[in-house]
């Protein structure tokens, strides 16, 4: 490319045992000079199994960066590097731990070496904590996230925690449910190349009641109203606190139409025993009345604190692409002799906003493709179009 010109990317890999292996990097571009690192990949299993502390990647990248690019009295020699650890961590079956570190010297160093296989998924990589953990009727969580480069505009939680309320049914008699969503945080939005910073404690709870209704046997309809609340100890100018308050409502309607062919292959050494496609057109249309403090008021930390008045209809078509493969703990017999295995999914959407010029706008057409024809191999792919 104009940007590295020619270039020389070479692997080492190496291997000291089946938790403990990686690679070494030695990569020239002509346009940017020589490169150099580690990428480690590590479990801490000990004692047969015993003891496990999690597994994860250590990662270190570095250049004596002399880019020819810029004009020969600017240039000069530029130390860049990253040093990335991720590590994840099963405490028990129901409790999961995930961290992540990321250092870097200098902005767009994912950009400029790691274009394809980490910027266009993550643009901003960020330092944190998350540890979460699953009951059968709620969730809770813990997140802590602290900015290290001071390059990106960042909002740091100190920390925040949530517990998340699953849809539970209210009457036995009748079909209505409740779920609700509840997170305490201390923020801080941290600005690029600033000191200035802006703080704010948030208590923010949703709760949101719905019913579901089938008028006829093929489409389900489901009708919610919900309320969040939002406490605020400052307001952007940082001169008083403020609660916020927020109705929604809406409702989805959706139906299933399905259609089984007879089918068998072997695609990557599985075998695969007929095919079922599930198509699912849906319907949802969502009302957010305007809060009663405008997004204006608030420092923007995340997304709770830009949510602003919606009057949209979604249209969209779910595929769904099933088949059959032998069962893994298949001891004979016909019982438990073939497992439904997902092969991939499609979803084209649109939005039709009813908010946007008047009699309404059309956005564009989002598409979601995601194919798995192996539990080891997956492609996923999204596209808009306009």
């Amino acid at each position: 490319s104009k940007e590295l010109g020619y270039y020389n990317l070479s692997d080492f890999r190496y291997r000291l045992s089946e938790e403990e292996q990686g690679k070494i990097r030695f990569d020239l571009r002509s346009e940017k000079g020589l490169a150099s690192g580690i990428s480690h990949n590590y479990n801490f299993n000990f004692l047969e199994n015993n003891v496990n502390l999690g597994k994860g990647i250590f990662d270190v990248y570095y250049t004596n960066e002399d880019d020819k690019t810029k004009p020969k009295d600017t240039r000069r020699n530029q130390e860049r590097y990253r040093i990335m650890e991720r590590h994840m961590w099963d405490l028990d079956e129901k409790t999961y731990v995930l961290a992540e570190y990321n250092k870097m010297k200098g902005p767009n160093f994912t950009k400029d070496y790691f274009y394809r296989a980490e910027y266009v998924n993550e643009i901003q990589p960020n330092t944190y904590v998350y540890l979460t953990r699953a009951e059968s009727e709620f969730s809770s969580s813990f997140f802590l996230q602290h900015r290290v480069n001071d390059f990106y505009t960042e909002t740091e939680y100190q920390p925040q925690f949530d517990v998340n309320i699953k849809n539970q049914r209210l009457l036995k008699s009748l079909p209505f449910y409740y779920k609700g969503e509840y997170n305490v945080a201390s923020l801080t939005k941290k600005i690029a190349y600033s000191d200035v910073d802006s703080g704010a404690g948030r208590i923010d709870g949703y709760n949101e009641v719905s019913g579901v209704w089938t008028p006829v046997n093929s489409i389900s309809m489901r009708p919610f109203i919900a309320t969040r609340q939002t406490w605020y100890s400052r307001n952007i100018n940082a001169d008083e606190n403020l609660m916020r308050g927020v109705f929604y409502s809406g409702i989805d309607t959706s139906t299933k139409f399905y259609k089984t062919y007879d089918w068998d292959a072997n695609v990557f050494g599985a075998d695969m025993h007929g095919l079922r496609h599930i198509m699912t057109p849906i319907v949802r249309y969502n009302y957010t009345h305007e809060p009663d403090v405008l997004p204006g008021r608030l420092t923007n930390f995340d997304d709770i604190d830009t949510i602003n008045r919606d009057n949209t209809v979604t249209f969209a078509l779910e595929n769904n692409f099933q088949t059959k493969r032998l069962s893994k703990d298949w001891k004979g017999g016909l019982a438990g002799r073939y497992d439904t295995f997902d092969l991939g999914r499609l979803v084209l959407s649109t939005d039709y906003d009813f908010e946007k010029t008047p009699g309404g706008h059309f956005n564009n057409i989002l598409g979601n493709l995601e194919i798995t024809p192996s539990s080891n191999f997956l492609v996923q792919s999204d596209a808009s179009f306009n």
